[in-house]
């Protein structure tokens, strides 16, 4: 049995969305709400800015928001130092918060799609991928927008990756990521509010990274899939 194609209409809703999301996320950026929103947590002295931003990012990873644009905006109200910190603690906090509920979950992941057909092959041979290279396929896969990042980590804990690979390849994989989006936050402000040249630059720059990422994060997860199958067939 072959899989069903996704239909014309289902891929441009899918898009629309994101689009959407994506528009109303950074609408209070260019509108300016957003700094003063941030104007007045940091009246509020102590940690309430960093506190709110772990919290915006932690919350909004686990119900599916985009994280790249979740850090983004941290990156447009934090400078980029605390804004990795923040952003690494709530994206590890929930990563792991996902795992754990898609390791409680294998079971019935494992029901569903055996009565599939043609998806408990795909099933078994990332269980493959991922339980052969833990920790490489936890850090690429942060490289690879193929899902939204809540789906990912519990898909992660129902394949059976251990987790102490999943936590390692996760801890670094993210680094690079919300390093870069920060700086696309930072610099997009900037554009936004001084129309400064040097910062339009650092925002394609960032862009260009992102992609690069991507790509190379496709290819070298691809190649790890055809070794994990080769292995599969030989033995």
């Amino acid at each position: 049995m072959t899989p069903p194609r996704k239909s014309r209409g289902a891929q441009i809703l899918l898009w629309a969305f994101i689009a959407l999301n994506v528009a109303l996320t950074f609408a209070p950026l260019f509108g300016g709400h957003l700094s003063q929103l941030r104007d007045e947590l940091a009246r509020q002295g102590g940690f309430a800015l960093p506190v709110a931003c772990f919290l915006f990012l932690f919350f909004g990873s686990l119900t599916g928001v985009p994280q790249v644009v979740s850090v983004a905006m941290i990156g447009s109200v934090l400078p980029i130092v605390p804004g990795f910190i923040v952003c690494w603690l709530a994206t590890m906090s929930s990563a792991s918060i996902g795992f754990a509920i898609g390791h409680r979950a294998r079971d019935m992941t494992d029901d569903f799609f055996a009565r599939q057909g043609w998806a408990a092959r795909r099933l078994d041979m990332a269980r493959r991928t991922f339980a052969e290279n833990g920790v490489i396929a936890s850090l690429l896969v942060r490289f690879v927008p193929i899902a939204p990042f809540s789906v990912v980590n519990a898909m992660a804990g129902a394949l059976g990756v251990r987790w102490g690979e999943f936590l390692l390849g996760s801890g670094l994989g993210i680094c690079p990521k919300v390093a870069i989006t920060l700086l696309f936050g930072g610099s997009l402000r900037d554009v936004v509010q001084t129309h400064s040249l040097g910062s339009l630059y650092i925002v394609a720059s960032t862009i260009a990274s992102m992609v690069v990422f991507a790509v190379v994060g496709q290819i070298l997860f691809k190649r790890m899939q055809k070794r994990s199958e080769s292995s599969t067939e030989q033995s």
